[in-house]
Parts: structure tokens; C-alpha cells; sequence
């Protein structure tokens, strides 16, 4: 196994952009090239994460804001404590699918002030690299609209709304190019490099092993290895 200084990279996007299949991608393409690397994501499975889940389906549909933010908060207190932490300090390169940015931008389009949700996060450890994978939300519409028709998607989420997206990806942005919660930052046109509309799993998953692959080479070199 490679030696490598611990890593935090955290995949971020809204929703129905590949995030999953681009942290996983990411972690089986360091461990082919002999790093130890871990996947690992959030809303975690943890006692808090679980909870997240719920409300996120609707199955408690009168869900607080003040009260989800906590319990974001909670659970990547959880996931810190139980995960992250103990790896980094193994040097694991850790690829967490969602993480702060994902807190920061949602709950920020949902109205919370900024300060507040900043002040939840402050004492996390920070992404060395966040990948944004960015797509116009009203082409996610339209996959989400596709995918459940084809019963690829069973249940819907809070957020399956074109405005709020909007908001949401506005605020990614924002954070990003603000040099917000993050050492650096890549963004990946999806819908340029993967396509606006529903594509066969083959083609999505060829062109992401592509985006992939770039983002491994650029991570590679960083560690110096």
C-alpha cells in the first residue's frame, strides 16, 4: 500500500448529479493505484444520520429546519468522531459523499442565516478538495422526472423543486468561489460532460470514469506519490 498523508475529499453537488458513482469511482481508482482510500458519506448510518433519512423521505413530513440543522450537525459530529478522524490520522484519503458544503448550501436556500449554519461547522475538520459536480437544475428536473417514471426512483425528497435547487446551487457557488470551508475546489460541468438528458448507464458511467480518472491524476500528484 502507498504511503500518503491523510486526505479529506468531499464530493458535493445537488441532487441527481452523479455524486455517488463519482465518489465511489474516485475510491476504487486511488485503491487500483495502491493508496489506501476510503468511501464513506453523509447522511451517515449513524444514530443521528438515520433520523436525517426519515425526514428527508417524508416519512415526518413536519420536519423543522431549526431541527434538521442540528441534527446535520449531530451526525457529522458522529461521522467526525467515528470515521473521518481515526482515518485521517491513519493517512487514509477519505472520500465523503456530501459534507459541509452540502449543510451550508441547502439549509442557506431554506432561509437559516448564514452565520448560524457557519458556526455549526466551524470546529470540523476541512475538505482539502471539494468536487462540485454542477448541473443546471432544471435538467435534474427533468432526469428525477425520468428515473422515477422508470421506477429507478420510488420515493421523492424535500427537495425535488427547480427553485429551491436554484437557490441551492447558488449558494454551492458562492461558498466555493468564496474559498469558503475548503483548501481547493474543482467544478465539473455535468451537463457538459455528461449530458443534459437520461443516458444508458454505460455511456454515464464512461464518461464519468473519464471525469474520474482526471480527478485521480490531479490527486495523485498532490500527494506526491
Amino acid at each position: 500500500m502507498r504511503s500518503a498523508k491523510g486526505l479529506l475529499i468531499a464530493v458535493e453537488g445537488i441532487e441527481c448529479v452523479g455524486k455517488t458513482p463519482m465518489a465511489r469511482m474516485l475510491t476504487s481508482l486511488l485503491v487500483a493505484k495502491g493508496y489506501d482510500a476510503v468511501y464513506t458519506y453523509e447522511p451517515t448510518n449513524g444514530p443521528y444520520g438515520k433520523l436525517i433519512r426519515f425526514l428527508l423521505r417524508r416519512i415526518m413530513s413536519e420536519s423543522w429546519r431549526w431541527e434538521r440543522a442540528l441534527l446535520f450537525a449531530l451526525d457529522r459530529a458522529w461521522h467526525v468522531s467515528n470515521v473521518i478522524t481515526p482515518l485521517l490520522k491513519r493517512d487514509v484519503i477519505i472520500v465523503c459523499d456530501r459534507y459541509i458544503h452540502s449543510q451550508l448550501a441547502y439549509q442557506a436556500a431554506e432561509g437559516l442565516p448564514m452565520d448560524f449554519i457557519e458556526e455549526l461547522n466551524m470546529e470540523f475538520p476541512l475538505p482539502d478538495m471539494v468536487i462540485f459536480l454542477d448541473s443546471n437544475p432544471k435538467y435534474v428536473i427533468e432526469r428525477l422526472s425520468f428515473l422515477k417514471r422508470k421506477g429507478n426512483i420510488s420515493k421523492s425528497s424535500v427537495y425535488d423543486n427547480e427553485a429551491f435547487l436554484s437557490a441551492v446551487r447558488s449558494f454551492y457557488l458562492k461558498y466555493l468561489r468564496d474559498g469558503r470551508f475548503t483548501k481547493e475546489y474543482f467544478i465539473i460541468d455535468i451537463d457538459k460532460e455528461i449530458g443534459r438528458g437520461y443516458i444508458s448507464d454505460y455511456e454515464f458511467d464512461r464518461k464519468m470514469l473519464i471525469i474520474a480518472k482526471r480527478i485521480v491524476s490531479f490527486i495523485t500528484n498532490r500527494v506526491g506519490r
